[in-house]
């Protein structure tokens, strides 16, 4: 499998930071990390995009899997193939932390975002049953160096605790 985490969707407080290209080095390490595991059959690729303080673009409520469609380059109108991709937006809540935050504090906080959300969310139907979600989830702990906390977790948005 693949990985890419997209650090791109940040407000312009972050142009005065390195933490684009923290997050493009944990990305590329990451990524390294899983390409030879497979959690699905049915997911080659995982596109991971981060969003802060970025008020010009909405990021997807759900993550949306594309199993056989085509992509289309807005410049060129080209096409292209789309096979088997799974495609998720992350709100970093804690932006006003991230901002300030430098190389090891910026893969706890991107690390703790990503895992609490693919722990509490529900992904597409279609991969629900062949994705082994719990596995990966302990993959990113271990990528992250990020123990399982022995509090309670947040749920489901609009569940109770």
């Amino acid at each position: 499998m693949e990985i890419l985490v997209n650090p791109f969707y940040f407000g312009i407080e972050y142009n005065t930071t390195n933490v684009r290209e923290d997050i493009l080095a944990i990305s590329r390490s990451l990524n390294d990390f899983v390409t030879n595991r497979s959690y699905s059959q049915m997911v080659d690729y995982m596109l991971i995009t981060l969003y802060s303080n970025f008020p010009f673009s909405k990021p997807l409520v759900r993550p949306k899997y594309v199993e056989d469609g085509k992509g289309r380059v807005v410049t060129t109108g080209d096409t292209y193939p789309i096979h088997h991709e799974l495609y998720v937006d992350i709100v970093i809540a804690s932006s006003d932390t991230l901002i300030t935050a430098k190389g090891s504090e910026v893969k706890t906080i991107v690390g703790k975002e990503i895992i609490d959300y693919f722990e509490n969310v529900n992904l597409p139907i279609k991969i629900r049953k062949s994705f082994d979600k719990e596995r990966f989830v302990e993959d990113l702990r271990e990528f992250f160096n990020i123990p399982k906390s022995l509090g309670v977790s947040k749920g489901q948005p609009g569940q109770p605790l």
